[in-house]
């Protein structure tokens, strides 16, 4: 939850895979907001130093449960942010 206060980030995304498991091998959906080039998706980041004392940047994306259009895929998302939720 710290992370969540302090650091919260908005990561750009074209889209996102999610893996439907099949009797073979699992078959890779891309999926995306298709009125949209880049979506905006939170995440939380984080800084910290590695071993050798140089700073390593990373952040995770969030997730939320499935909307219905994905919900056959997974039971989860990346929680995709409105403009209105961080744009002008």
């Amino acid at each position: 939850m710290k992370l969540l206060k302090q650091s919260p980030c908005i990561i750009p995304i074209s889209g996102f895979y999610k893996w439907k498991e099949s009797v073979e091998d699992p078959l890779p959906f891309y999926l995306r907001v298709i009125t949209r080039d880049v979506t905006a998706v939170a995440g939380v980041c984080n800084v910290f130093q590695n071993k050798e004392g140089r700073s390593v940047h990373t952040f995770a994306a969030l997730t939320m449960a499935a909307n219905p259009l994905v919900e056959p895929l997974d039971d989860r998302m990346p929680a995709i942010l409105e403009e209105k939720d961080f744009g002008p």
